[in-house]
């Protein structure tokens, strides 16, 4: 069924520093088994994500009913299936949503986009996308089991710039197995 937005005071809840905004979940779950996540120890494993169809059909009557300008697509790994996401810039751009919109990806994923895909998530209103990056550590990007690489890393935040997109990363340290060495490759990655 349609969520139950009525529920909520719409006009409460929203607020971000672009104009108006809402948050949506996209998907439930994670395939990935990152060691430092909670999520595994509370969720049931198994990546579940709405159809494009749906998300548009519950965000489309609340853009045009709130004024709402900016749409965050809240999920850990939002921009890893490239059909679903074409399928989300399309349905954006045809319904006519004049809206700019965030989301969540992972380098390994990302970086994998055609150009013609990262152009269509431009001109859909995509503005900033959320990595994890958490190290700029082989070494513990592996102990982590992050799935990633540093040169992932770089790609990544290249290919955002090429399509004038904002790329928010998020690192982590201070791991107990981490060491000093380890901490400077992230801090080198970071400036």
């Amino acid at each position: 069924p349609p969520l139950p937005w009525h529920l909520i005071d719409m006009d409460r809840k929203m607020s971000h520093p672009s104009g108006r905004s809402l948050s949506i979940q996209t998907g439930r779950d994670c395939p990935f088994s990152c060691t430092y996540c909670s999520h595994k120890k509370v969720a049931i494993a198994k990546y579940r994500s709405f159809r494009p169809g749906y998300v548009l059909d519950n965000i489309e009557p609340l853009i045009k009913k709130y004024r709402i300008t900016h749409v965050n697509f809240y999920e850990p790994h939002f921009i890893s299936h490239p059909k679903g996401v074409k399928e989300l810039c399309e349905g954006i751009r045809e319904r006519g949503l004049d809206i700019r919109w965030t989301a969540s990806a992972r380098a390994n994923t990302f970086m994998r986009f055609t150009p013609d895909l990262l152009k269509l998530l431009k001109e859909s209103g995509c503005h900033t996308i959320g990595f994890g990056f958490e190290s700029g550590s082989s070494k513990i990007l592996e102990r982590i089991d992050k799935r990633i690489k540093p040169s992932q890393i770089i790609k990544s935040v290249e290919l955002c710039k090429e399509f004038d997109i904002v790329p928010e990363a998020c690192f982590m340290t201070g791991f107990p197995f981490e060491r000093i060495a380890d901490t400077v490759k992230t801090m080198v990655m970071i400036s």
